[in-house]
């Protein structure tokens, strides 16, 4: 398995499914009222997450620049 997506209420448990997988796996995750955005920054610190969202209200991301 190279990713999951997690969506609703599954999108809430993203710790443990974060915590639960190989380095090499990424989790597509829809930030909603349960999992804010700042929520799953903290718990992936950016990594291995790519956000599913409504492009037509998108979230406000942070700019980071990578060294």
């Amino acid at each position: 398995m190279r990713s999951i997506q997690v969506n609703d209420r599954a999108a809430e448990d993203l710790d443990l499914y974060f915590e639960g997988l190989r380095d090499d796996q990424i989790i597509y995750v829809s930030p909603c009222e349960g999992m804010p955005l700042e929520r799953i920054m903290k718990i992936s610190g950016g990594r291995r997450i790519v956000l599913a969202a409504d492009l037509q209200d998108p979230p406000a991301l942070p700019v980071r620049a990578r060294t």
